[in-house]
Formats: structure tokens, C-alpha cells, sequence
């Protein structure tokens, strides 16, 4: 790997850390370069606009995504069992990691689209072993993927605030049997 790559992945790096604790819109390019010991100069080198580092920024959380929820689940038999890896390692994700990044809205344009566009893709994911799962027989054929997703992710994102926000130690036990409820409502007979 080249020196200027390195030094753009060590700035993505720093900059999602950054973005954890603080928030994508309170990035900038000033405190990040003190922080890293290098100057602004030095990040306008890799990336020429804020907008251009966040977007780095989402793109590495996003793969880091997918590397810690999706792929170990495949790993799991299709239908039930990997769903419920998936569920379980999502849960975990927002658990133990400070994922503010993908809880954000920051109004028009092209990075809240782009976000946008990163959840749309898991949401795809998620709908796949959905169906995969009505495949398999484990849900009724009449499960929406759609809908499963919808509420699968207001389990997590409860989950995320119950542990962050009200500091409840009690809110992955909590999501884990949301999740249980929703499918037996749904488990085929």
C-alpha cells in the first residue's frame, strides 16, 4: 500500500472514530487534523471536500456493517437460523459499538441520500434471509419481508436507545424477545 493511501485510510479512520462520538454533522476538518497531528492541508490532499470525507467515512462503517452483522451470519444455516444471526449480531453491533453514524438525519442532499442508499442495500440483505426463511418454511408465505425488516429494525434501534440513551443493561434481552414475538407470529404452521 502506497504512503498517500495509508495516510487516507489512518484520516477515515480518525474521522469515524470522531464521527462516533460526536455525530456526522459536528465533523470538521480543523479538530480531525489536530487530532491526527497532521495539517488541514494534509486532509484536503485525500479528500476535497468535507461532504467527499464523509461519505469515506460512511462507506468504511458501512463495509464494517456488513463485515460484523451480514457475513458471519452466512455461516448459519438459510432461513431461521441465519436470520436470527443476523438479528442477533445487529443487536450487537449498535450494542457495543458507539454506531450514532447510522442514526442520523441530516435533511436534503446528496450525504443523506447516500446514507439512504447504504440502508436501503441492508435492508435487501435483511429482506433476503426473510425470504429465505419462508423458503425454507420456517414463515408463513405470507410474511412480508418488507414489513419483517421494518419491524425488525425498530427492535434494534429500540434496543439502541433503551442501552445508550436509559442506560438499560436489559435492552438486548428485551430485543431478543421482540424478536422471538414477531416470528411467532409468523413462523409457518
Amino acid at each position: 500500500m502506497r504512503k498517500g493511501d495509508i495516510t487516507k485510510q489512518l484520516i477515515v479512520t480518525g474521522a469515524l472514530k470522531t464521527v462516533e462520538e460526536i455525530g456526522l454533522e459536528a465533523l470538521t476538518f480543523a479538530p480531525l487534523a489536530a487530532q491526527l497531528g497532521i495539517s488541514k492541508s494534509g486532509i484536503f490532499a485525500h479528500f476535497r471536500t468535507r461532504e467527499d470525507l464523509l461519505k469515506a467515512v460512511l462507506e468504511r462503517a458501512s463495509q464494517e456493517f456488513v463485515d460484523s452483522v451480514l457475513i458471519p451470519a452466512v455461516k448459519e444455516s438459510r432461513g431461521l437460523p441465519r436470520l436470527r444471526k443476523i438479528f442477533q449480531n445487529w443487536v450487537d453491533y449498535y450494542q457495543h459499538g458507539r454506531r450514532r453514524i447510522f442514526i442520523y438525519d441530516g435533511g436534503a442532499g446528496s450525504l443523506r441520500d447516500f446514507l439512504r442508499d447504504i440502508h436501503y442495500k441492508w435492508g435487501q440483505e435483511i429482506q433476503r434471509a426473510i425470504g429465505q426463511a419462508i423458503e425454507e418454511g420456517d414463515l408463513s408465505p405470507g410474511v412480508c419481508p418488507e414489513q419483517l425488516t421494518f419491524d425488525l429494525y425498530g427492535a434494534v434501534l429500540s434496543a439502541h436507545h433503551y442501552k445508550h440513551i436509559l442506560r438499560d443493561e436489559q435492552a438486548p434481552a428485551k430485543a431478543e424477545r421482540t424478536f422471538e414475538l414477531l416470528l411467532r407470529a409468523q413462523v409457518a404452521t
